[in-house]
């Protein structure tokens, strides 16, 4: 091996071991720490209940008389 007088090969250690240093952070970082699977189906903790907002009164009185066109 010839020796390196710029210390090219040095820098490109440093460069290489540094990249993969990041590279390796990056795939930590990047993968889900713990997730937890979702059920297939969901049951409500809480049961709606409505409740009306006005009650109506229908007051008066019903004609029972009925016209009919007859030919």
């Amino acid at each position: 091996m010839k020796a390196d007088p710029t210390g090219t090969s040095a820098v490109d250690g440093a460069v290489r071991s540094t990249l993969a240093a990041v590279s390796a952070a990056l795939e930590a970082a990047r993968a889900p720490a713990t997730v937890l699977p979702m059920p297939a189906t969901q049951t409500p903790t809480q049961t709606p209940t409505a409740t009306p907002a006005a009650t109506a009164t229908a007051t008066g009185t019903a004609s029972p008389t009925a016209t009919a066109d007859m030919p």
